[in-house]
Order: structure tokens, then C-alpha cells, then sequence
């Protein structure tokens, strides 16, 4: 069944992702314009531990478990993303994420988003800021 999400709400969308929220409503339109909205059914399997990171998705809809060599560590819900760092590094996923319930994501593959850096590298820019304020509060959170 196709699902249509109009790219102002996909742009909203990412505005709740830490790693797009500095960017302005222009640039997260133009994000928004290579994000694909996706009908997902319970038992979808969204992200793999160990396999590469070429993707990222926001559940738009619906719930998920976030296993970690098969234990559970998380539940996932609307407006919660997965994978956002993939685009970035393409490192293997450190989880495997399952939806629960029958929903609704927004998806990105990597290829995707590295055409909008060259675009518009003031993305690129903004994105290390954000990346390094969830680093120093990472850091602050771990020397207490």
C-alpha cells in the first residue's frame, strides 16, 4: 500500500533527529525531498547487528525492540531514529532493530545523503557541530 507524506511533515520529521535538528527549514526540505516514507509490518526487520550501515530510519509510526546480541535494550517509537550515524560512517550496526507492531518509517540510504552533502555542504557543517555537542555531553555524562 503506498503511503504519501508530504515533505513538510517529512522535514518536521527530521527536525526531532538530533543530527538534522541545527539545520534550517531549507535545508531539511531539501533532505526531506530524498526521504523515503515506507509501510513496514510487524516482524520488519529494520537494522542487523553487524551488518553494514547504509541506511537511516524515523519511525513515523508504530514500535520497535532495539536487541543487542539478542537482548532487548530498547523500545522504539514515533519519532525515534535508527541508524542516523550509518550515514555518516557506514560502520556496522551495533543492534538489531525490530518493529513490534505494523507502522509507517522514513528511510535514507547513504548514497542518497551523500549527494545532498555535495549539494549543499553547509549540511555537512552544521551536522559537526551537533555531532561534537553529543559528544562533549556523552563525555560529560561518562566523567560525571
Amino acid at each position: 500500500m503506498a503511503i504519501y507524506v508530504r515533505r513538510s511533515e517529512k522535514a518536521d520529521a527530521l527536525a526531532d533527529i538530533p543530527l538534522f535538528s541545527s539545520l534550517s527549514n531549507k535545508e531539511r526540505m531539501e533532505l526531506a525531498r530524498h526521504v523515503d516514507e515506507v509501510a513496514v509490518t510487524e516482524g520488519t526487520v529494520l537494522t542487523e547487528q553487524g551488518t553494514p550501515g547504509d541506511a537511516f530510519y524515523l519511525i513515523v509510526e508504530g514500535t520497535a525492540v532495539v536487541k543487542r546480541s539478542g537482548t532487548k535494550i530498547a523500545v522504539l517509537g514515533a519519532g525515534d531514529a535508527v541508524g542516523e550515524m550509518a550515514l555518516l560512517d557506514g560502520e556496522p550496526r551495533s543492534a538489531t532493530v525490530v518493529m513490534t507492531s505494523d507502522g509507517t518509517v522514513l528511510t535514507m540510504p547513504r548514497p542518497e545523503f551523500r549527494g545532498v552533502l555535495k549539494d549543499i555542504p553547509s549540511i555537512s557543517h552544521k551536522m559537526l557541530v551537533s555531532m561534537s555537542l553529543r559528544l562533549r555531553e556523552a563525555n560529560s555524562k561518562l566523567v560525571g
